[in-house]
């Protein structure tokens, strides 16, 4: 008898035959449907994953955005912002094209806010000291200016152009240990490598610039921790490896707040690739931190800046501002006003913002609502002159 193939009919059997083979395989199909199985329970991650990617793509993606943006939301904060605490110059911003950050195939651009000088007002400078902040977790990219425009542009107020990498979004997407090098990298570019070739808004930005002064490192929370690795490239100078990726830039100094544990080991902190707080030996270094910040490990702020031993150094810590808040405009004063001093070379015992830092920081029971409660530790070393002018004019500090 022949056969055509496998699972067909044979030919010559009877077609009756066949129906009823095929009725009951039916019977046992569901029969068998209708018996009790086992399986296997699934985790609750790969629960999530299922239902996120059976999620149509934009509503996942919607869903993402909703939570950094609340993320960031501004909160009523306790301590009130003073109204002085907005400098005297109004402010613009632009993107610009930086290049030659870690992640080749992430964003080169940055986001730059800087001071408006009236035209013909020769009373006002021109140009500024450069600031390179590096932002938190999750507010690169997009989310820069939402997290962090509003504390920046109060910084640019008092003189500052101030320049925000939009690079690594998330810490992976530079490697633990390689944002750093993307906040050295504006200060490599703000030293004008490559001003020649530069057009359009980054040639507006280069020429605001003040190039014959230091640069500073600003950051918070991760960005916090980059600007303490910063500050120790800085210190080590020409003998230090990771010093070249600052190129012709030079950090005068450096404010972390509510900055990543730098310190190696830190009980409650998985990161410990970070160790390099005690390699800031030379930068002026200020922590700003507060007892409402429940984000990062307990103690850790206070240990970021013993571990210095930096010889100008600032510790401050408020009284109620959470981790987030310190992307508020409060720091945002203390910040130029620290930058001001090793900048600028604020030193007159009457001048503005040498005041603020070395009475304002620490002053307990001073008539002022955003002062810090006598509970709170704060600490600033006695100042110490580290400038020196240059036979070529330049105001830079001696590891420079």
């Amino acid at each position: 008898m022949l056969t055509q193939r496998e699972n067909s009919i044979e030919l010559g059997t009877d077609l009756n035959d066949v129906l009823v083979n095929v009725s009951e395989d039916n019977d046992n199909s569901i029969r068998n449907s209708l018996l009790p199985t086992t399986t296997t329970p699934w985790s609750k991650r790969k629960k999530l994953a299922c239902c996120c990617c059976s999620m149509p793509p934009l509503f996942c993606l919607a869903f993402f955005v909703a939570f950094i943006f609340i993320a960031y939301i501004p909160i009523s904060n306790p301590i009130p912002t003073p109204d002085w605490a907005l400098g005297k110059y109004k402010t613009d911003e632009t993107i610009i094209e930086i290049g030659g950050f870690h992640k080749k195939s992430g964003s080169q651009t940055a986001w730059a806010m800087f001071p408006i000088t009236e035209a013909g007002d020769e009373s006002s400078p021109t140009q500024f000291p450069l600031l390179s902040y590096s932002h938190g977790d999750g507010g690169g990219g997009f989310m820069l200016h939402w997290a962090f425009g509003h504390m920046l542009h109060f910084v640019a107020s008092h003189g500052f152009v101030v320049v925000a990498h939009r690079s690594c979004f998330w810490p992976w997407d530079c490697g633990p240990d390689f944002q750093w090098r993307d906040q050295a990298r504006v200060i490599a570019w703000g030293a004008g490598e490559n001003i020649e070739a530069a057009t359009g808004e980054e040639l507006r930005v280069l020429k605001m610039i003040d190039r014959n002064k230091a640069a500073g490192a600003l950051g918070q929370s991760t960005g916090g921790r980059t600007s303490i690795q910063a500050a120790a490239a800085a210190s080590e100078g020409s003998e230090g490896e990771d010093f070249k990726y600052l190129g012709a830039g030079c950090i005068g100094a450096s404010v972390a707040i509510h900055p990543d544990p730098c310190i190696g080991h830190h009980d409650g902190w998985l990161h410990v690739s970070c160790d390099r707080a005690g390699d800031v030996t030379q930068v002026p270094y200020a922590v700003f931190t507060s007892l409402g910040d429940d984000t990062e490990p307990q103690g850790s702020a206070l240990a970021n800046y013993n571990a210095a031993s930096s010889q100008n150094r600032a510790f401050v810590s408020l009284a109620g501002i959470s981790h987030i808040k310190g992307t508020g405009p409060i720091w945002g004063l203390y910040a130029a006003a620290y930058f001001h001093v090793f900048l600028n070379n604020a030193t007159a015992v009457d001048d503005y913002y040498f005041n603020i830092v070395y009475d304002g920081f620490c002053a307990a029971g001073k008539e002022k609502d955003f002062i810090n409660d006598a509970g709170v530790l704060c600490e600033v070393t006695e100042f110490t002159r580290s400038l020196e002018l240059r036979t070529d004019n330049r105001l830079l500090p001696s590891w420079c």
